[in-house]
């Protein structure tokens, strides 16, 4: 993605289970599925970003989820339609979220018995129960106010695959996680120009590429 006119001031990659944590700033170098929410790194922002503690606004609190059905090439790993969720609040503070879930890899854990990965879009976990950080009506939380962008998953290849796999067997994978999120990260720059807070973050797998996708969004 170009720079907008406005760049980020603050990025922040918050890996949660495998515990990354990336911080970004204009001039630096590029750098099991579970149904709660995950509990966020604190990170040291700068005087000028504070952390939000106060009580969010009524409109904040009461933003929906807009289902944005993404293009053709993306897909699940079953070679279902993708799409991923937006949350319109404060256009200056923006929380991109990576879904969590397992991997798949053989023939064993890829199969139509298996139960190692979702195959599709579905259930989203904390989202759509408004726990953790997505419960936008609790005053403490530090997300109450942000606009969120959340990736679903359903690759089987932790968000980072961009190939279709044949197991053997007729047990055939479209591991798409790199083009789905990347896909979603383009639609966030373009709905959010003016955003000057990022936080990058991701629950069990979606934690592994959280760093990956905070040097993406820095760039």
């Amino acid at each position: 993605m170009s720079n907008t006119n406005k760049p980020w001031r603050t990025l922040i990659a918050i890996g949660v289970l495998c515990g990354a944590l990336v911080a970004c700033s204009d001039d630096g170098d590029n750098a099991d599925s579970a149904t709660s929410a995950p509990d966020t790194t604190e990170a040291t922002l700068p005087a000028t970003d504070p952390v939000v503690t106060d009580t969010p606004t009524t409109d904040a609190a009461a933003a929906a989820w807009e289902t944005i059905i993404a293009p053709a090439d993306c897909k699940c790993g079953d070679g279902s339609e993708f799409s991923y969720f937006v949350r319109k609040a404060d256009p200056t503070k923006v929380l991109f979220f990576l879904e969590g879930g397992g991997a798949c890899f053989t023939k064993e854990t890829c199969g139509t018995d298996s139960q190692t990965y979702k195959r599709t879009v579905g259930y989203e976990g904390g989202m759509t129960d408004g726990e953790g950080i997505f419960d936008f009506a609790n005053p403490s939380n530090p997300f109450a106010d942000y606009s969120v962008v959340f990736v679903p998953y359903c690759t089987g290849d932790v968000h980072i695959g961009n190939a279709t796999t044949d197991y053997g067997d007729g047990v055939v994978v479209h591991h798409n996680g790199y083009v789905n999120g990347t896909t979603a990260l383009a639609k966030m720059a373009e709905l959010f120009p003016d955003a000057t807070q990022l936080v990058v973050a991701g629950e069990s797998a979606g934690s592994i590429p959280s760093p990956l996708y905070a040097g993406l969004a820095h760039d």
